[in-house]
């Protein structure tokens, strides 16, 4: 007589439950298997977190975004709107950005920046014959008067006087100055960019309508003066008997007309035709948007397009 609980029986019973544990183990890694998604690499994962970090607002895009002309209607041969913001710096829309054109006085954004960083604003400066031979009417600027850095600045970016532009360029000279100019563009990374003079009349200079948008980002974050001054309307300079000097109003028509708008600098010459920056307050309070034309027959309508498309 066998008895339950014998030898034989603990066996075969050890040997069932061995293969119903294995085969429900193969069933259910086979099926996980299955239904699992494909693991990425460690490169590959850190190749996708890098394509939406954004170190350079205007050079990099952190998503895809619709050429400009399946949106609004530019005319204009280039134009750029670029978000400018902690964490959410994007190209918002975009037309041949990287195309080289002449700029005109848009040129003297980086004449701005080379004063700014290498001269003392309260230097006093005499306009000379040679800064009032320079093309332009505009502002009423004299040969001998004595001026302030910091007043020719203002009248160079409110105004767009070529005269002012050129008495800041001679303090340094007109060949290092100019040096130093395409040496802050190279710093600054803006590869579409040369500069042969500080007013925008040479037609050996020019720029993209990205590199203009890189470098007024560059002048709005690290000089404060630099908005203060392209946000004014009017301003007028007094001389040190506070005897009304110059009375300046700003080449900028959108400027009290548009809301948002808190800045910009205008440009013109027969070959670069009408070239904008604007910078606006974004909508959303957490930054700024630079938006560029260039070569544009009408700028101030094509830029407020940009800022309607919005």
């Amino acid at each position: 007589m066998i008895l339950l609980g014998s030898p034989k029986n603990t066996t075969q019973k050890i040997i069932k439950v061995i293969f119903v544990s294995c085969l429900a183990v193969v069933l259910v890694v086979g099926y996980l298997l299955s239904n699992a998604k494909p693991a990425q690499s460690t490169a590959a994962v850190e190749a996708s977190m890098s394509e939406v970090v954004v170190k350079n607002p205007v050079a990099n895009e952190p998503q895809p975004r619709k050429a400009m002309a399946e949106i609004i209607d530019i005319k204009a041969p280039a134009a750029i709107s670029v978000k400018i913001g902690t964490g959410e710096n994007a190209i918002l829309l975009g037309k041949n950005e990287t195309q080289p054109l002449p700029i005109a006085s848009l040129t003297k954004l980086m004449t701005a920046l080379v004063v700014l960083e290498n001269y003392d604003l309260d230097k006093k400066i005499v306009v000379t014959d040679a800064a009032m031979a320079e093309a332009g009417q505009q502002g009423s600027l004299k040969a001998g008067e004595l001026l302030s850095v910091k007043d020719l600045l203002y009248i160079t970016l409110i105004e767009s006087s070529n005269r002012a532009a050129y008495a800041l360029t001679e303090a340094m000279g007109p060949e290092k100055f100019v040096e130093t100019m395409n040496a802050a563009a190279t710093r600054l990374g803006l590869v579409d960019t040369r500069f042969a003079d500080s007013t925008g009349l040479s037609s050996d200079s020019y720029s993209s309508a990205q590199d203009i948008a890189t470098l007024s980002s560059h002048l709005l974050n690290r000089q404060s003066l630099f908005l203060e001054i392209i946000g004014l309307k009017e301003y007028d300079l007094y001389d040190s008997d506070g005897q009304l000097h110059h009375r300046l109003i700003n080449t900028n028509e959108l400027l009290g007309q548009v809301d948002g708008v808190i800045g910009g600098k205008t440009g013109w010459t027969p070959e670069a035709k009408g070239c904008f920056m604007v910078i606006e307050k974004s909508p959303d309070g957490t930054g700024y948007i630079i938006s560029v034309v260039l070569g544009s027959d009408d700028r101030f309508t094509e830029i407020q397009k940009l800022i309607n498309s919005r």
